[in-house]
């Protein structure tokens, strides 16, 4: 991937279009203020617990669509996997390190699956199916998002995805890690 300046642009909107606070705007506008509730979590799962199930959903989908967005848009440029690749990476990173918000943010999950979107449709759609129907009986977020992503990828290998597609949900996944890790420690440094 060389950097020159259209791929700089696309890498600036990903960043910029994943650092929107969806989740603060969705809650402010129900009178919450997200980040001082349940988790502290500017995140789709802590809308949908204490602001409202329907809000939390709305909030997973523009999430996930800020994800898409930058990484369709860098598709429809033209652009190699690797590139769609990581413009949809700086959309999770934005969400994670969001400015608006003094560069902290979500874990990035519901981003990353907007990323796996663009890049195996019909495999996501039918792992998000899987993971959703497990989220519903577990109503543990990690364990559903961990089953949608592997099994995403198994159908990826089976349908012989590009190694920069077969990448992304690896390195989506470490970086969703960090972040969670981070949360963690941060959590504990506030008790």
């Amino acid at each position: 991937m060389s950097l020159d300046g259209a791929v700089l642009a696309l890498l600036a909107v990903g960043y910029l279009s994943g650092s929107i606070p969806f989740a603060v705007l969705v809650a402010k506008v129900r009178g919450v203020d997200i980040r001082a509730v349940g988790s502290n979590n500017p995140g789709a799962h802590n809308v949908m617990v204490h602001v409202g199930r329907w809000w939390g959903r709305l909030v997973a989908i523009l999430d996930l669509l800020k994800g898409a967005a930058p990484a369709l848009l860098a598709r429809l440029a033209g652009r190699g996997d690797w590139e769609v690749v990581w413009v949809g990476v700086a959309a999770m990173v934005g969400h994670i390190t969001s400015p608006f918000l003094g560069f902290r943010g979500g874990k990035g999950l519901s981003t990353a699956f907007g990323l796996m979107l663009v890049l195996a449709p019909l495999e996501m759609i039918v792992g998000s199916t899987i993971g959703l129907a497990v989220l519903r009986l577990t109503r543990f977020v990690p364990v559903a998002a961990a089953v949608a992503a592997i099994l995403t990828f198994v159908l990826m290998i089976a349908r012989g995805a590009s190694t920069p597609a077969l990448a992304a949900p690896w390195i989506t996944m470490v970086i969703a890690g960090f972040a969670a890790l981070l949360d963690m420690i941060h959590q504990r440094r506030k008790a």
